[in-house]
């Protein structure tokens, strides 16, 4: 039976007897029985339930789920779970029915390494629940919310919904485990609806999921964390949350010219943000960050920086990710590929960065960018770019607006903007507004490139140029030999 759960009654045998709960267990004499099979948990059938046998010599304490101590709690005697399938939080006391069950996942979490079911039902959390051990949460089966098609959607049987008493807390945070963490040993969120419902819609309540704090010290402890097929989200007319995942490791030890927090995945991850919420995921000191397939709807973002830019957050990569606003501040190596962007904001300090989003929207701002900054853009509704170097290069692949707005391209802080191609300056606009078509100088006589290219046409031009003021139009006739300006009507310009 999964989990070792028994799922009706079986008739008694001389060695062993079935009882209807935990209860039942825990008033038995120790040693009364060589084993007992439970039935259920607070009743039978209600998912709880188990084998267990008595271990004459064990001294551990009571954990509510896989070591129980007779009601007498004699110093040594304990009755032992037996099973080798994951456990369910039911078997801890959970009861998955909107009912305060902090306690049994607590419990169950803190019973060791491993893997923990949650099967359907709605798993209610009041308190922050601490996580210092390698563990897998992992929903399964239809009911609530869904079936098993987990696919950017809220399609989930399990879910875990959050109603704190203090709005600050997180619902879950990861301390990591003891040490140093060098290999892949860490949690594991999978297949699970996380979901706000504190409040009255006013305000934000905490972070679903918060990967280290400021009190945490050992380098690289809370590491290798991973969370896949999960919807973050908030209930009707409740609160948001104030992130629905939280990476931060600046509270490290780690290597001054490093990060605090290094593999985290996040993979098919659904954020739904109110408009309350400071974003959707925000990673402050983290590396070897992969955010991969995921949404982050119409008031959501990833936010990726660092205490300063010694911590800083380094090795990232987004992988056909939606969201509306990407905003980078004290980053290196950050690579992004597909997906839908409606902002684009760098602060300070983005430095060798290749992003190449399928769609940019409405207003990116490049702000104190140092070193490189690769961008390929494909932007769908136009607006301005503004590009504040400092100094130092930016560089663009490709940028396209499709839409009928006006494109700005500029600079902010009275810096001067140079086009720049192989390596070159080619046109250098001047803060004060002049603009140079030459800034590397005079060509060479026998120069073949380098030059200014105007339009030609063949014959005399008739056509009526739309007005810009300040400016006139001008082009050349080539069967003529001649140069044209408009001023109200065409002017042949006579060349000395």
């Amino acid at each position: 039976m999964p989990g070792g759960q028994p799922q009706q009654r079986k008739p008694a045998v001389s060695d062993c007897c079935c009882l209807d709960s935990m209860a039942e267990l825990k008033t038995l004499a120790p040693g009364a029985l060589p084993c007992a099979a439970l039935l259920g948990y607070r009743a039978p059938g209600d998912g709880g339930g188990g084998q267990f046998y008595w271990d004459s010599q064990n001294t551990e304490p009571d954990n509510g789920g896989t070591v129980i101590a007779p009601a007498s709690n004699p110093p040594v005697g304990r009755w032992k779970r037996a099973t080798s399938s994951p456990l369910s939080v039911k078997c801890f006391g959970a009861q998955g029915n909107a009912i305060d069950d902090t306690a049994a996942v607590q419990a169950a979490i803190d019973s060791g390494p491993g893997t923990l079911l949650f099967p359907p039902g709605v798993y209610r959390v009041s308190r922050q629940i601490t996580i210092s051990t390698a563990c897998r949460l992992l929903g399964f089966g239809s009911g609530p919310g869904g079936n098993n098609s987990v696919g950017n959607n809220d399609q989930h049987g399990a879910i875990l919904e959050w109603d704190p008493p203090v709005p600050t807390d997180n619902m879950f945070l990861l301390t990591g485990v003891a040490g140093n963490v060098s290999s892949g040993v860490g949690t594991t969120f999978e297949n699970l609806l996380l979901r706000q419902v504190a409040g009255n819609g006013a305000g934000s309540q905490g972070s679903a999921i918060r990967v280290g704090n400021e009190l945490t010290t050992d380098n690289f402890k809370p590491s290798w964390t991973r969370i896949r097929n999960c919807t973050f989200e908030t209930g009707a007319g409740k609160d948001d949350w104030t992130y629905c995942i939280y990476l931060d490791g600046s509270g490290t030890s780690g290597p001054a010219a490093g990060f605090g927090i290094r593999d985290t995945w996040i993979e098919n991850v659904r954020c739904v943000s109110g408009a309350n919420a400071k974003g959707s995921i925000h990673a402050v000191a983290a590396g070897n960050l992969y955010i991969l397939d995921s949404l982050m709807n119409v008031n959501g973002s990833i936010e990726l920086t660092g205490a300063d830019f010694a911590h800083r957050s380094a090795g990232v990569f987004l992988n056909n990710v939606n969201s509306q606003n990407i905003i980078l501040d004290h980053v290196q190596q950050v690579v992004a590929v597909g997906g839908l962007w409606n902002n684009l904001i760098t602060t300070e300090n983005a430095n060798s960065c290749d992003l190449r989003p399928g769609f940019l929207e409405d207003n990116p701002t490049f702000n104190a960018i140092s070193s490189f900054l690769y961008v390929g853009v494909f932007a769908q509704t136009g607006g301005p770019l503004w590009i504040a170097p400092g100094g130092v290069e930016y560089r663009s692949q490709s940028f396209v607006w499709r839409a009928g707005v006006q494109a700005t391209l500029g600079t902010l802080d009275n810096q001067d903007l140079a086009i720049i191609s192989n390596g070159s300056r080619r046109v250098l606009v001047k803060n004060s507004g002049s603009v140079n078509l030459a800034p590397n100088g005079a060509l060479p006589v026998n120069a073949s490139e380098g030059f200014t290219y105007i339009p030609t046409c063949a014959g005399i031009p008739t056509g009526v140029p739309s007005v810009e003021v300040g400016s006139v139009p001008m082009v050349y006739d080539t069967t003529s030999n001649s140069f044209y300006i408009f001023n109200g009507t065409w002017k042949k310009v006579s060349l000395v």
